[in-house]
């Protein structure tokens, strides 16, 4: 499954052709994935119908995880600032 980032959904769906950084929209892949992990459930729920990325859904999931460390590392995969995400790497 694929879990495309914020900018890549604009760029995707929208009227114009943005360009993007891959290596920080598949950091955000991997915070979604992280969210998987942690849920053991698939988070599809976190793309609305309008082609774009349910933040409030993403942050009241990363607002449950236990572990301090583990959820500021997941909060900056998702951050919605592609060069926020690098600062993880």
């Amino acid at each position: 499954m694929s879990y495309p980032s914020p900018e890549k959904l604009s760029t995707a769906y929208g009227s114009k052709l943005n360009t993007y950084d891959e290596f920080s929209s598949n950091l955000f892949s991997v915070g979604v994935i992280g969210l998987e992990i942690y849920y053991l459930e698939f988070v599809e729920s976190i793309y609305s119908k309008k082609k774009d990325v349910n933040l409030e859904e993403v942050r009241s999931r990363v607002k449950k995880f236990k572990d301090e460390k583990l959820r500021r590392g997941v909060e900056c995969l998702l951050n919605v600032n592609p060069s926020e995400r690098k600062k993880i790497y």
